[in-house]
């Protein structure tokens, strides 16, 4: 039997506002969420419209907690569709509601989301995981946070990329302010402290040399490049790559991180599926060990 694949992506919590020595920032941040889905699975779904030209309904549906913190839930795009039927012995064209959905996986501990694939439902993962964003970004409204969503991604990618590059131009790092990886990373620590002095959310590192002469140290970028691995942000690199100028970026679909169940993974709720599911997400989530980079 094939497989569904899902694509793995980090999400952040971010505050808006200052926050105190010692406040209980992460707690805060984790019961929003965990509040979220307690509602999911008290009223079965949540639907919200979200804003753009089309107006369209996003509705995410309850199907199965797994533990405290791990939810299997559908997620579903409204769509219009034209159905051509038979009427008064006539072929008639009649508007109709449609629901394509993908299965979802949240790790609420770990902030890790899972999107199954289905281009028959969002033709792009990136869609997918937008339209998730916005429909979070309305349930969080009333809350100082700004939400923000990343894809996990293999950290030797850059540093192939670079190896094989004949000229560099310019690296730009897009960082996500730090809030889950508990300072194992020299990069968080200084992340932390930008955001003691300035309360961004976002923090942007641009190297550039207009020849493509632009050295790029391992022992210094290291930290960074394996904080966005781990869902932290994104990187793009201008390059001089297989004999030709190059715009490469972290996001391409073959390099983030894919999960596969069995197809039918409603009929396999049982406990060693419970436990299979969750050490799947504990291997994308271990960034300082990841195998996959070695």
């Amino acid at each position: 039997m094939d497989n569904m694949k899902f694509f793995a992506f980090r999400y952040f919590l971010v505050p808006f506002k200052q926050k105190t020595l010692f406040s209980s920032e992460i707690e805060n941040k984790n019961d929003i969420m965990r509040n979220i889905f307690k509602e999911i699975e008290k009223t079965n779904k949540i639907t919200h419209k979200i804003p753009n030209k089309f107006n369209k309904k996003n509705t995410l549906y309850f199907t199965h907690k797994f533990s405290n913190d791990i939810y299997l839930c559908k997620f579903s795009h409204e769509k219009q569709i034209t159905k051509h039927e038979e009427i008064n012995d006539d072929i008639q064209s009649t508007k109709d509601i449609d629901l394509p959905f993908i299965y979802l996986i949240i790790d609420l501990q770990r902030q890790i989301i899972l999107f199954q694939k289905n281009t028959s439902t969002f033709r792009r993962i990136t869609t997918a995981a937008n339209k998730f964003k916005k429909w979070t970004e309305i349930e969080i409204k009333n809350f100082d946070f700004s939400f923000k969503i990343e894809e996990i991604t293999y950290e030797n990618t850059f540093w192939d990329y670079v190896d094989k590059s004949t000229e560099i131009y310019n690296l730009n790092l897009h960082l996500n302010s730090p809030n889950l990886f508990e300072g194992k990373l020299k990069a968080e620590d200084l992340l932390k402290k930008l955001k003691g002095f300035f309360n961004n959310t976002e923090t942007d590192i641009n190297l550039e040399n207009e020849e493509g002469k632009l050295t790029l140290k391992k022992d210094i970028l290291k930290s960074f490049i394996k904080y966005i691995a781990g869902g932290g942000g994104k990187w793009r690199l201008d390059s001089n790559y297989s004999g030709k100028r190059q715009k490469l970026k972290s996001q391409k679909n073959e390099n983030i991180k894919i999960i596969e169940f069995p197809k039918n993974i409603e009929e396999n709720l049982n406990t060693e599926y419970k436990i299979i599911i969750k050490n799947k997400i504990m291997e994308i989530d271990d960034i300082m060990n990841d195998k996959n980079d070695l």
